[in-house]
Parts: C-alpha cells; sequence; structure tokens
C-alpha cells in the first residue's frame, strides 16, 4: 500500500464501489481554535458511499477517534454493509481497523493549512503511514494519494466524512 494518503485510500476503496459518490471539498475557511489541536477530531465520522456493483446497496465507513493526549487519539473504523443506497437503518456490522492517529504539526498545501498525520495500524494488520487532513466545520477530509517531499500528500482528497 502506498504509505500515504492513508484514510483516502481507505475511504477511496470503498468509493470506488460507488461512482466518485462524496461530499466534494471542504471550503478553504479555517477550523476552529480548541483547547488541544487533536480535540477537533474527537467524535464519530461518517461516510455512505454506494455500491454500484450491487445496487442498491451501500456501505457506511465510521472512524471514531478517542482522546489519548493534546495530539494524539485512539482511532476505530467501523464499517456496516445496507441493502440501501441511503444506508439507512440498522445493518449488519464489522470492525475493519484500529490504531493510533497523532498529529505531527502542520503544513501548507497552497490551498490552507492542514494537519500533517502519523497513523500507526494496531489490528488488524500493523502498518503505519503518513497522511494530511482537515476539519472544517463539521466534515473531515484526508489526503490523496500524492506525496510531497516531506513524506505526506500534497492534496486533500475529495470524498469527507461528517461529524455525527
Amino acid at each position: 500500500m502506498n504509505p500515504t494518503g492513508f484514510f483516502y485510500i481507505l475511504i477511496s476503496t470503498f468509493a470506488l464501489l460507488g461512482c466518485g459518490g462524496g461530499g466534494g471539498n471542504p471550503s478553504p475557511l479555517t477550523p476552529p481554535i480548541l483547547g488541544d489541536s487533536i480535540d477537533k477530531y474527537v467524535g464519530t465520522w461518517a461516510v455512505c458511499i454506494p455500491d454500484s456493483n450491487m445496487p442498491p446497496a451501500a456501505s457506511k465507513v465510521f472512524l471514531t477517534f478517542t482522546k489519548v493526549s493534546a495530539t494524539s487519539a485512539v482511532y476505530v473504523t467501523t464499517i456496516e454493509t445496507h441493502n440501501n443506497s441511503g444506508c439507512i437503518g440498522p445493518a449488519p456490522s464489522f470492525v475493519d481497523e484500529t490504531g493510533v492517529y497523532s498529529l505531527n504539526g502542520t503544513k501548507d498545501n497552497g490551498m490552507r493549512i492542514v494537519d500533517r498525520v502519523d497513523i500507526r495500524v494496531t489490528g488488524p494488520t500493523p502498518s503505519s503511514s503518513k497522511d494530511i487532513s482537515f476539519v472544517d466545520a463539521n466534515l473531515l477530509t484526508f489526503g490523496d494519494e500524492s506525496q510531497g517531499p516531506d513524506g505526506y500528500p500534497n492534496a486533500l482528497g475529495t470524498v469527507s466524512l461528517a461529524k455525527q
């Protein structure tokens, strides 16, 4: 796996099942200033991605962050498989991945200031990667598959998760 744009790749995997679904790019607003830099990530985020191979099926991806320090959180990615395109109602779910999400400063990607993130996957298959992310109001967007000289993606992806 390309070590950059980790969450973009995770979300894009499900987006490929659909036809580019997503919330588009976030606006260039500055995120709110909170107590600790990790605070804006804490909580659950989700996106519903239609499965064009099995209409009207869709997958709803949940990403839950729990703060462990001023700059890091543990995360759990859970996926629900729905038999409707709107991800409505109860559905079977499974934990896809767990790990540690650590902020490592910021970078200007030419459009806005984004967080640089070091990701350590703890399960089911341990690995590590670098990513960027941006929170704009109630939308969370991760980096795409590009890679800058610093080892982090250059641009944000096109799929955003909504705060639940």
